[in-house]
């Protein structure tokens, strides 16, 4: 008997178990992309019209999509030189924009084809892409579409990004490989006020 009320007694004034905290975070591995915010409050711009014209608009694809101020961030965190390519015709840029009042809608048209620019990465060394309005690019093909991206009321707002892109590893090697990639980054809060 006393056995049983020591064993009661220990598992009813047991703690909850510990989780081990790694003081050293793990370290980062691979090619990484960040989606930056340089700018994370915005104003509500309905261009002057009442709401229910400008969400006719954006549905329409005829209203301009917001201006923002944001990066994709790509970093190199391999032990090899990489080569990225940042513009051409087969990169997609895709936004995908969350929150009460979110609307996403076909944009213009991409007649022209991007210029092809690559950056070579080594070690550590890292690339922002600008981000200035919240569109998706297509593929430049004739008679692509961009989808344009928009908040029409106040308040939060998560914004997820990727890109596909071609990637060059061991880029200057012995055994360098080409190929494309998709690389997808956290999302992250955007607040909109009146």
């Amino acid at each position: 008997m006393p056995t049983a009320l020591l064993l009661s007694l220990l598992t009813a004034t047991s703690l909850p178990a510990r989780a081990d905290v790694d003081p050293e975070p793990p370290q980062k591995k691979g090619i990484m992309v960040r989606l930056v915010a340089k700018k994370s409050t915005y104003k509500l711009d309905l261009g002057g019209k009442k709401k229910e014209d400008f969400v006719a608009d954006a549905r329409a694809g005829t209203a301009a999509p917001p201006s923002v101020d944001l990066e994709l961030v790509i970093t190199n965190y391999t032990n090899e030189t990489i080569r990225i390519r940042t513009t051409g015709s087969t990169n997609r840029m895709t936004l995908k924009l969350e929150g009460d009042g979110a609307i996403d809608a076909p944009g213009m048209m991409v007649n022209v084809r991007p210029r092809i620019q690559y950056v070579i990465l080594k070690p550590k060394d890292k690339v922002a892409i600008p981000i200035d309005r919240l569109v998706t690019s297509g593929r430049a093909r004739v008679n692509d579409r961009e989808t344009n991206h928009y908040w029409t009321e106040p308040g939060t707002y998560k914004l997820k990004a990727s890109l596909y892109t071609m990637v060059t590893t061991d880029f200057g090697g012995v055994n360098p490989l080409a190929r494309y990639q998709t690389f997808e980054a956290k999302p992250i809060t955007l607040k909109v006020e009146k």
